[in-house]
Parts: structure tokens; C-alpha cells; sequence
């Protein structure tokens, strides 16, 4: 039988939260979300929940869906007004936890994951370990993007502005975990003429501070 969103009150009461621990409580959202049809209302929840329940995001529509998402936020931040990669994490980080805190209420479950500032930093760095390594590649490149899209976001984010003339795709998104127990935030984009290209987007952080896990 299928966990229900009251379950989530065993695992909300267990204290420090392992990454089993945080797997089951994004299953059962993800699947409460199925059950109230709502997952275009839960954007970066659904999101979220998907790829940690899935290993393998490659040569999917989630993959697509996932990617398009991330890229789509990317596009958007105007980084030319001085925003900065910081400024993108809160942005998206605030949203998964208001649409955490939305699901909460509607539920009538206690918000205290989300109210509570190191609680939801501790459970970000659980989704984070959950997630890392886990590369999402759409299974098609250019016919999946407008051309626009494609064009716009390196120049945006001016990782090539002296190189202009190549029109850029990306091709997949992942985060990886460095020995120091930071996350980073990884782009990797093919160039017509030019090779393919990896893009660190920089350290994963929340309300200026950097995202750590460090084995005990």
C-alpha cells in the first residue's frame, strides 16, 4: 500500500533527517501531488520529487520536462542587471519551499521542514545528495528548444562573449558534490562550430550560504 500524506507526520516527528529518510517524504509528496492532480500547480516540487525518484533521466519526457524547467529559470534571472547565481538559488530554493509549505497547509500538516530556516537547509542538502550525479540529457538537442532559447542564455550568463559567432546547445544539467562536501551546479553545452563545453555554474548555496555535507 502507498504511503499517505499523514505518513509524513512520522517522518516530521523522527528529528535529524537521514537521505532515506528524505527519499520517502519526497515519494509521498510526489505521489500526493498524482492523487490531487496538481502537479502543475507544485512546479519545483514535482520537479524535485521526480528526480530523486528517478535514477536514469536521460532519453525521456521527464528528462525534457526537468531540463527545460531549469533552463527555462536560467533564461528568465537577468543576470545582466547585476543578479547573480546566488540570487538564482534563492529564487528557485524559495520556490520549492513555498510550494512545500502550500502542500503542508493544504494537508494540514505541521510546516515546521520549511518555517524553520536549518531545517530546510538540512533537508536541501538531502535532496542535493539524493540528486547529485544524476545527469538529465533530453534525448533530442536543438528540435527541443526554440532557437532563441538556445542563443540566448550563453550570452546571458556571458560564458562566451567573445565567441559569439557559435551558436550554442545544451545538452545536459547535473550536480556534483566536491570533496569538500560542496555542491556544484554543472551545464554542459555543444557548439556549432566549437566543441562541447562544461559549465560550472557555481557553488550551490541558500540565503548566502554555501550548501555543505560533511561525513561525521
Amino acid at each position: 500500500m502507498l504511503a499517505t500524506i499523514d505518513d509524513l507526520r512520522v517522518y516530521l516527528n523522527i528529528g535529524e533527517l537521514n537521505s532515506q529518510d528524505i527519499l520517502s517524504i519526497m515519494t509521498i509528496m510526489r505521489v500526493q501531488l498524482e492523487r490531487d492532480n496538481r502537479k502543475k500547480d507544485f512546479q519545483w516540487l514535482n520537479l524535485f520529487c521526480d528526480w530523486c525518484v528517478h535514477t536514469k533521466l536521460s532519453k525521456s519526457a521527464l528528462s525534457i520536462d526537468i531540463f527545460k524547467t531549469f533552463y527555462a529559470a536560467l533564461g528568465d534571472y537577468d543576470f545582466t542587471k547585476g543578479q547573480s547565481m546566488k540570487g538564482f538559488y534563492n529564487h528557485i530554493f524559495d520556490r520549492l519551499r513555498q510550494d512545500i509549505a502550500t502542500l503542508f497547509i493544504d494537508h494540514a500538516i505541521p510546516a515546521g521542514l520549511v518555517e524553520d530556516e536549518k531545517a530546510f537547509c538540512g533537508f536541501l542538502i538531502g535532496i542535493l545528495l539524493i540528486v547529485k550525479d544524476r545527469t538529465i540529457s533530453p534525448p533530442k538537442r536543438l528540435s527541443q528548444f526554440q532557437e532563441t532559447e538556445v542563443r540566448s542564455l550563453p550570452k546571458l550568463l556571458k560564458f562566451a562573449k567573445d565567441r559569439n559567432d557559435i551558436d550554442w546547445t545544451p545538452i545536459s544539467l547535473s550536480i556534483t558534490r566536491t570533496e569538500s562536501g560542496y555542491f556544484n551546479f554543472i551545464l554542459t553545452m555543444v557548439g556549432q562550430p566549437g566543441g562541447t563545453i562544461t559549465f560550472n555554474l557555481s557553488t550551490i548555496g541558500y540565503r548566502n550560504k554555501a550548501l555543505q555535507f560533511i561525513y561525521e
